[in-house]
């Protein structure tokens, strides 16, 4: 899952329709399933800066999210507390970083069933489905339970096509609230659901997507 707090830009790059659908992949997939064990101890390892020399249009960036088909780390970058701009980039290991979209919109990334970028977008206050190829993007979430998203901030997706997002208002700006903050879940035919209404923050599922975890909220076992 995407980080849920904004990175300063000077650490470098870590920092309703169908919920499914694009040419990203082939058919539903987990971002990631865990090795078998044992596992050794965690260390820290020898880090790499990235994006060097590179211009940022805006001063955070937020969102680091790998797209195994692209080889390549996707990450967004733009102004904390406001809807303005934002641009998503797109660093290729062993390449250079480069503006993949510009004036976007968007906070959190994650990975879609079918392999295509997800983002949370406060620009348009939608959860958005960008083709990796291509480069579409189409709405996937602009409203729920009758109310106008705000700024979505996070979200992750499960391998069965239910998304889970945090819809905050902190890049909301001076536009009206709509929904309020809230942890949302889109199921796979494109219906959003309040899970939770309150603050919170980031969203991560566990490697057996039986728990979904959010900042400031806690955690929910997830059936089939």
């Amino acid at each position: 899952g995407s980080a849920g707090a904004a990175g300063n830009v000077s650490g470098g790059a870590a920092g309703s329709a169908s919920a499914t659908g694009g040419t990203g992949g082939a058919g539903p997939m987990k971002p990631f399933t865990c090795p078998a064990g044992p596992y050794p101890d965690q260390m820290m390892g020898a880090s790499t800066d990235v994006c060097v020399g590179f211009t940022y249009n805006y001063n955070y960036n937020e969102g680091p999210t790998w797209i195994a088909s692209q080889n390549a780390f996707f990450f967004t970058n733009f102004i904390v507390g406001s809807y303005m701009g934002g641009d998503i980039i797109k660093y290729t290991p062993g390449g250079q970083c480069e503006v993949w979209l510009h004036e976007v919109g968007c906070n959190g990334l994650g990975v879609s069933t079918t392999g295509n970028l997800l983002a949370a977008c406060h620009g348009p206050r939608a959860v958005m489905e960008y083709d990796v190829k291509t480069k579409q993007g189409r709405m996937v979430a602009t409203m729920a339970h009758g109310k106008m998203l705000d700024s979505p901030n996070d979200l992750i997706a499960r391998s069965d096509g239910n998304i889970y997002f945090s819809n905050r208002t902190a890049e909301l700006g001076n536009r009206p609230q709509g929904l309020g903050e809230s942890l949302v879940r889109i199921d796979p035919a494109g219906a959003t659901t309040v899970i939770q209404v309150g603050a919170l923050n980031g969203l991560a599922l566990s490697p057996d997507e039986t728990k979904l975890h959010v900042v400031g909220m806690g955690t929910w076992p997830l059936d089939a």
